[in-house]
């Protein structure tokens, strides 16, 4: 461009690249003063006869020059500022320009060369004239941008490129340039499930990867999170902090402290990023005072539109397992058959039938009471509620204390069997009892004792469901006779027990003692015969005492003896007669059966007695001369009688 006329005509084309929107008005300044300056050298462009500026005012912006074929005004002979004072929109190639200022050198400059500054400026200056005015203004004639094209890949035309590279670049911007005019800028967030879940230490809630894709927007995008407190976006699953700034392709993750969703929530992550199309106006100014061939030029000035995207997430509480445990009282083992609820505040969140094993539920984060309402066969109903707090964490506490596993205990119903003889002070050892049910199929009790047993010293006890149950002897104790009662009883459902519809404390079967009676008489008399000395054994000659531990050898007095003798065989012998009697050597066998009776001579003994009989000595006859001098003796004291008498009446 020539400079030996008064200056003509300029056009440029300046970008101001800042945020916010720049209005362009009358009576306005651009101010180069000690700005980066360079003008193109003559023999880079066309002939020596032109040459042309481009420049970055004070405050950073870029100054392109628009018209090539115009110089630059300056104002007050001073080449530091440009005065507009009205302007007209340019509607040719604006979209196209507005990328090339918000995208070349003095933009964001994604097209740099990769040499110095000054090329990626004249990359861009070369973009600029492409689209730019190419109008001649006297004293041009020729317009020396005819052949500017772009071809395989470089900008091709009647110039001098500083290089290779500088070609390359700027066919770039002007082909992207091109290709921006309908292209429609977007963001996406893209990830296979949009639902946060909890980790693994129960910690946080996290998304899935979601990745940042952009189409015609910068690199740079920031991200928000609403609808929850605390959430973070990080590129690290495993951050505990976050950021809001990342770039398109980057793979990111939403995480929310666990303690935060406490209920379903629902989560928008946003994406915002700035379209790469470039914004502004493209602007044609003059300044009145000027000649007419000096007042064109033209402005860019804008802000890059924003592209947002949204994608929403939800979380919901993850629910925790927690285990319940229903046991007896003594807690070694679990217990069916009870009716059990859980509840959150008055509200009843699930119920179920133990079944003997722990009970597993999964439960939101929260405070909640297990409760008893219908008690398992053969135990009392828990009248005491267990309070337990599901963590956010996955752990679980009762009375602040982290627990395994919630327990609730029954206390069982017991029922006492007492064996008793009539005395009633002790419990009698040896008999065989059964319990049945109603339909005699019972064998065992509900911690799988055997209903069918031998009494101990001790009263046995049974754990029973609530019914109605019989009691009966199969065999008697020793010594006792076998009863032949049915006791019934029933347990109630609160674990009462009653009998004959009165309450008691435990159900007792009474046994009679088993006696035998031993009598010693005359062969021909009624009453009893003291002084024999009897014996009884068993089979075995061992036996010394009966079951109440009386010595089987005694001595017979005015009264029958009594002994008590476990069911058996028997031998009653005589081992001294009584004075005045034969020794008797009847050897006397009996039974004592398993009912009470007494057996011996095959019959049944009258009232359980056996009389053992003794025959006196025989009478003895006084003969010989013991006799003769008993005779001669009374004869004398007969004769000596009657003398004194006779006497006595003379």
């Amino acid at each position: 461009m020539k400079k030996n006329n008064i200056f003509k005509m300029f056009v440029f084309t300046i970008m101001l690249f800042l945020i916010g929107v720049f209005n362009v008005k009358a009576d306005f300044t651009i101010d180069f003063s000690n700005s980066d300056n360079r003008e193109i050298a003559s023999n880079e462009l066309f002939t020596s006869k032109y040459k042309t500026h481009y420049r970055v005012t004070t405050n950073g912006d870029v100054v392109y020059c628009y018209q090539p074929y115009v110089d630059y005004a300056y104002e007050g002979g001073t080449d530091v500022k440009f005065v507009f004072t009205s302007c007209s929109n340019v509607s040719t190639n604006a979209a196209q320009l507005a990328y090339v200022y918000a995208n070349g050198y003095g933009g964001t400059n994604d097209y740099s060369t990769g040499g110095t500054k000054f090329d990626d400026y004249y990359a861009t200056q070369l973009a600029v004239w492409y689209f730019g005015d190419r109008t001649l203004y006297p004293p041009h004639t020729v317009d020396f941008l005819s052949n500017f094209n772009v071809s395989n890949g470089r900008l091709t035309g009647n110039y001098n490129g500083s290089s290779n590279k500088t070609s390359e670049m700027a066919a770039k911007l002007i082909n992207d340039a091109n290709d921006s005019v309908n292209a429609r800028p977007s963001i996406s967030l893209d990830t296979s499930s949009k639902k946060l879940n909890i980790n693994s230490d129960r910690s946080y809630y996290v998304s899935g990867a979601i990745k940042i894709n952009g189409s015609w927007v910068r690199n740079a995008v920031s991200v928000s999170i609403s609808g929850v407190t605390g959430a973070f976006v990080t590129s690290n699953v495993n951050a505990t902090s976050g950021s809001t700034d990342f770039k398109v392709g980057d793979t990111i993750y939403v995480k929310v402290p666990a303690g935060n969703i406490t209920k379903s929530s629902s989560i928008t992550l946003s994406a915002t990023g700035t379209s790469s199309k470039g914004s502004g106006t493209v602007q044609e100014c003059t300044n009145s005072a000027m000649p007419a061939a000096q007042k064109m030029t033209s402005i860019v000035k804008g802000t890059p539109s924003e592209v947002k995207e949204s994608l929403p997430l939800t979380a919901e509480p993850s629910k925790v397992e927690v285990k319940i445990s229903k046991q007896d009282i003594t807690g070694s083992k679990e217990v069916k058959g009870a009716t059990l609820v859980i509840k959150k505040g008055n509200t009843e969140v699930t119920k179920w039938v133990s079944e003997g094993t722990i009970k597993k539920i999964s439960l939101d984060a929260g405070t909640y009471t297990l409760e008893e309402t219908i008690a398992p066969a053969g135990y009392k109903l828990s009248s005491s509620k267990v309070t337990f707090t599901v963590n956010s964490n996955g752990t679980v506490t009762v009375d602040g204390k982290v627990v395994d596993k919630v327990i609730m205990k029954n206390e069982p119903f017991y029922i006492t069997i007492s064996k008793l003889g009539l005395t009633k002070d002790k419990e009698l050892v040896g008999a065989k009892l059964k319990i049945t049910d109603k339909d005699g199929k019972l064998t065992i009790d509900l911690d799988g004792k055997s209903l069918e047993w031998i009494t101990t010293e001790s009263a046995e006890k049974f754990h029973l469901a609530e019914g109605t149950y019989y009691l009966t002897e199969i065999e008697a104790p020793a010594g006792y006779i076998k009863s032949d009662k049915t006791i019934e009883f029933i347990v109630e459902k609160d674990g009462t027990i009653k009998v004959n519809k009165t309450e008691v404390t435990k159900v007792t079967m009474e046994n009679e003692p088993l006696y035998i009676y031993i009598s010693k008489k005359s062969i021909n008399g009624k009453t009893e015969l003291p002084g024999a000395k009897l014996k009884i054994t068993d089979k075995d000659g061992k036996l010394e005492k009966d079951l109440d531990g009386k010595s089987l050898i005694w001595t017979s007095s005015t009264k029958e003896e009594r002994f008590r003798l476990a069911p058996g065989s028997y031998i009653l012998t005589e081992l001294e007669a009584p004075k005045g009697y034969e020794l008797s050597d009847a050897v006397i066998e009996f039974t004592v059966t398993e009912d009470g009776r007494i057996l011996f001579d095959k019959k049944e003994a009258e009232n359980n007695m056996i009389v053992f009989k003794n025959t006196p000595e025989p009478e003895q006859v006084v003969t010989g001369s013991s006799l003769i001098y008993i005779l001669f003796l009374g004869i004398i004291t007969a004769g000596v009688v009657t003398f004194f008498v006779l006497k006595r009446n003379d």
